[in-house]
């Protein structure tokens, strides 16, 4: 009997050893087909934040040139403020003053100083120089670079030239330099991510010469603000690829810790600057590799019931097996005592000429609901089985007395007593005789219909499940659910719409 089994158990082990292998092939398979999209989707959300964050400091950058502006179109400022350089004049530095006041909180500027075009400040750096000039000779507000004060901090410049208009001709009076701090808005605006995320964020760069320079202050590096310079060859470095092309794309690379980074750069118009939305590789593709062990553990999951499955199948095989052998050699009494042993079943033997039970045992009565007495008076398997089962059954029957088969398994509906229907598995062997003809046929029956309540059960629930989904998908009410976190849980169309409109405005700092 050895052999026997272990040649039986091969095909079983090989089996499962393939369905081990289908493990890590269905993971493979999810990270091809989820790893592009997911990439796709993550530059799509960069993309559209650095042209978020770009837009809000072009209009950064143009209110504080109107502000520089609306102070040199001003004729009466600019004749205070030549009153002021000429005749020291108190009246006018009082006004200048109250306005340099009510600038000053309504629009975050650090300071405000008002330079006489004859004698600019020795204490001026040459850049400052070279913009104050300018400004005087174009009549046109200039910008500086971000630079570092002699405090630390960094700031920021606008020059207004105040310019009058007179008989002669244009008389250069000074300029108006308002100083920003570029901690007070500008980099709070790069710095910032309108999403939780542990490893998201927005770089201000600019090319300088053979080196790309970083202008903010960075998440993981505290003071490199206008300090840290990377080489502008730096292949895969987002920032320098920025630097080298200055035009919108998206990129995969590794940042300045050498972490794979997905990014997307856009220049700022009206400035040599250029953006950097930048996010690690390994926090875009966690929620995929949690799919994939989510996929590998319930696949597992599912081998280990199919090898249970299998196991008790072959279990009951190797029952059924014995039990052939024993109708074959065994004499009615062993055979009867046989039935009684394996009461986890429903065993019985029966007459293949008229389908009458000769022999049942206690779980057979159980599942059919009769007697033992009642059954070996004379009722037939026939009698007891579904009419519309009974019809595949005979074409069973059939090859079996041919001798074409020595068994058959198949699920059908018996008819209880009480005119109950019950659902088994039934698998019959017959008892040759020496002739080849059948002698007895021996079934085993197991009740199945829990199985089958519980598939209809849950197939009723999916259509139910279908339907709702159907309804909430084609209202014109916003219908969702979330759970105590405020996660969503479930939303249909019309919700995903009004979330979408609401995430999809940007903000814009909005002026005193």
């Amino acid at each position: 009997m050895f052999p026997a089994r272990q040649i039986k158990q091969q095909p079983t082990l090989l089996i499962l050893l393939l369905l081990v292998l289908v493990v890590p092939l269905l993971a493979f398979g999810v990270l091809r087909m989820e790893g592009p999209r997911i990439r796709g989707e993550s530059l799509a959300n960069l993309s559209a934040i650095g042209r978020l964050k770009s837009d809000q400091i072009e209009n950064w950058l143009n209110e504080r040139r109107g502000d520089a502006e609306v102070l040199m179109a001003r004729q009466g400022f600019i004749n205070d403020a030549q009153r002021w350089f000429e005749n020291r004049d108190a009246g006018a530095w009082a006004r200048i003053a109250k306005r340099f006041s009510d600038l000053r909180p309504a629009y975050s500027y650090q300071d405000v100083a008002l330079i006489d075009a004859r004698a600019p400040a020795e204490s001026m750096t040459p850049a400052m120089h070279e913009l104050f000039a300018r400004a005087l000779a174009t009549g046109q507000v200039q910008i500086s670079q971000l630079y570092q004060a002699p405090t630390g901090d960094v700031w920021m410049d606008f020059i207004a030239p105040l310019i009058k208009s007179t008989s002669a001709g244009p008389l250069r009076v000074g300029v108006v330099v308002l100083h920003t701090h570029a901690k007070r808005y500008l980099f709070p605006l790069v710095q910032t991510w309108p999403t939780a995320s542990p490893s998201a964020e927005t770089l201000l760069v600019r090319r300088d010469g053979d080196n790309v320079q970083f202008l903010n202050d960075l998440r993981y590096r505290k003071g490199a603000a206008l300090n840290m310079v990377l080489p502008l060859n730096t292949l895969d470095l987002p920032a320098a690829v920025a630097a080298r092309e200055r035009k919108v794309r998206t990129l995969e690379g590794h940042d300045y810790r050498g972490v794979p980074v997905l990014a997307a750069v856009r220049p700022v118009k009206g400035t040599d600057w250029l953006l950097v939305a930048k996010v690690d590789m390994s926090e875009v593709l966690r929620p995929l590799h949690q799919l994939v062990l989510w996929v590998a553990l319930v696949a597992l999951a599912a081998i280990v019931a199919v090898a249970f499955v299998l196991r008790r199948l072959w279990l009951q095989q190797a029952h059924s097996h014995r039990l052939e052998l024993v109708a074959q050699t065994a004499e009615k009494d062993r055979l009867l005592n046989l039935f009684y042993d394996l009461p986890f079943m429903g065993m019985g033997i029966i007459d293949p000429t008229n389908l009458r039970w000769l022999r049942v045992n206690d779980r057979m009565c159980e599942i059919l609901g009769y007697s033992r007495e009642e059954l070996l008076a004379g009722i037939s398997v026939e009698r007891l089985t579904h009419p519309e089962d009974m019809v595949l059954e005979r074409g069973h029957l059939t090859r079996l007395m041919a001798g074409k088969v020595d068994g058959y398994q198949l699920e059908k509906r018996f008819i209880r007593k009480d005119a109950e229907r019950v659902d088994v598995a039934q698998s019959v062997k017959c008892v040759r005789r020496a002739d080849g003809s059948v002698e007895h046929l021996v079934m085993t029956v197991r009740d199945i219909s829990d199985r089958k309540r519980l598939a209809s059960a849950m197939r009723e629930q999916q259509r139910t499940r279908n339907l709702l989904e159907a309804i909430a998908e084609t209202s014109t009410d916003s219908i969702f659910v979330k759970d105590a976190s405020g996660n969503y849980l479930f939303f249909n169309r019309a919700a995903a719409c009004g979330v979408d409109r609401r995430a999809s405005q940007p903000s814009v700092p909005s002026r005193a």
